[in-house]
């Protein structure tokens, strides 16, 4: 049992994944359109008690309707081939790797990775612990600041030397050469689907695997809304689908 206070945006955000991931009466998931019914039905009682002074806010504010994962799916690079991919781009100027895997491990966009300049790297303090973090600026100026697991420390700071001067850090003449070189990359491996956003894609989709709560995943894509975050939801039910057949049963 929980109070009408206690429930947090979070809590909410929680609830729908709950939900999203549960099934009817009939033994199959639940549909976008039945989701957005109960969503509406819960905004309109959590409205009512703003209204009444029963709560100070409404938790669900911010949680737009469910887009139909039937409508936009994400694809995501399968591990195979993104080893697959490190291999062929080994051999590539430096920036290609560079850029590969800076995007899989930051759901940094194509122009976010290319945008990043020395001032944009920063360590801060948290609970006692020195985190790098690196300002990623996206659609609209937006900026949103992202934590860097040890790997994508490390690749920043080999070229933090290059950073310095001028010109990009990545040997980049515009953002159009990492889509030519991805396409090279896809073309020559055989890959049916690869490119850049591909990687941000992959990023969300192992963040749910491993895991990692899809209201911080949503933080780390710098979506505004969490109904663009479970889109990804919905792909890790599927790299779940296909894993369970490596499943031997004891």
């Amino acid at each position: 049992m929980i109070s009408l206070s206690d429930v947090t945006n979070e809590v909410a955000i929680n609830f729908i994944v709950t939900l999203k991931n549960s099934k009817a009466k009939n033994g199959k998931p639940f549909k976008a359109g039945a989701l957005n019914s109960y969503l509406r039905n819960i905004k309109t009682a959590f409205n009512w008690a703003v209204k009444e002074q029963i709560i100070r806010k409404n938790p669900w504010k911010g949680i737009s309707k469910l887009q139909d994962p039937s409508h936009k799916q994400f694809r995501y690079l399968k591990e195979d081939d993104i080893t697959l991919i490190r291999e062929y781009l080994t051999d590539k100027p430096s920036w290609q790797l560079d850029i590969f895997n800076l995007c899989l491990w930051t759901g940094a966009r194509r122009g976010e990775a290319f945008n990043i300049d020395v001032q944009d790297l920063y360590v801060d303090d948290i609970k006692s612990e020195m985190v790098p973090f690196v300002r990623l600026t996206g659609k609209g100026d937006k900026t949103r600041n992202m934590p860097l697991c040890a790997e994508a420390s490390e690749l920043l700071d080999r070229r933090v030397s290059y950073l310095k001067n001028d010109n990009k850090q990545f040997e980049i003449i515009d953002k159009t050469s990492i889509t030519k070189a991805f396409g090279r990359a896809r073309i020559a491996l055989g890959l049916d689907y690869f490119n850049a956003h591909s990687l941000r894609h992959s990023f969300a989709t192992y963040c749910l695997k491993d895991d990692v709560p899809i209201s911080t995943v949503k933080e780390f894509l710098g979506h505004i809304d969490i109904a663009t975050t479970m889109i990804y939801a919905k792909t890790d039910d599927e790299l779940k689908a296909m894993n369970i057949k490596k499943f031997k049963a004891r």
